[in-house]
């Protein structure tokens, strides 16, 4: 490890641990308790505590697998909450399945590509470049519509949770195309003040 990663990586710790303080620091200072952070709409029903710039800090810190996390725990909890949501932990298991296969595809073919090369066989390298392109791409985007299907159903039933606990306020469907999973985790996590901006 050279001493510019080492910085790098430091730089990112201290950055996720600086905001965490002071957004601590914060919450301290306007007299939140840890009791009443208990009670919110999203830590009572979707175990959410952390801020959501925490959350994309931390979730770039874990390669995605908060995001992956989050987003099949949202489905399961819509699920047991309104059976008509029963599909979205499948289909979220569906998008995660891809990506992975995605992954150990891609790397597969530069495989194939590099040990191609070193026979001298530049046509089959090619030809795998171009055919693991148009994989990868058509699997990329099908992944993408899977987790826009997954942002636009959630709505639905967040709007229809958050209205049955007297915290009605509509999502901005924009955002939920824009900022997919991040977006909704903002929305439960800041239910009560999202609710209390529009005047309920």
């Amino acid at each position: 490890m050279t001493i510019i990663t080492f910085i790098s990586i430091w730089f990112v710790f201290a950055l996720v641990g600086g905001w965490r303080f002071y957004a601590w620091k914060n919450e301290s200072r306007q007299g939140i308790t840890l009791d009443e952070r208990n009670e919110t709409f999203g830590a009572r029903n979707f175990e959410i505590r952390m801020r959501t710039l925490d959350f994309v800090l931390i979730n770039f810190l874990t390669g995605n697998f908060l995001y992956i996390f989050f987003s099949f725990d949202m489905a399961r909890k819509l699920k047991k909450q309104y059976p008509g949501a029963g599909f979205m932990p499948f289909v979220v298991l569906l998008g995660i399945a891809l990506m992975m296969w995605n992954a150990i595809f891609l790397f597969a073919s530069y495989d194939f590509m590099l040990r191609s090369v070193a026979e001298n066989a530049f046509d089959s390298a090619l030809l795998m470049n171009e055919l693991s392109s148009f994989i990868f791409t058509s699997v990329t985007v099908t992944d993408l519509v899977i987790l826009l299907l997954v942002s636009i159903s959630s709505k639905r039933y967040i709007e229809r949770w958050l209205e049955a606990e007297g915290l009605a306020c509509p999502m901005n469907i924009v955002l939920c195309l824009i900022f997919p999973v991040f977006y909704q985790y903002h929305c439960i996590r800041n239910a009560e003040e999202r609710h209390k901006k529009i005047g309920g």
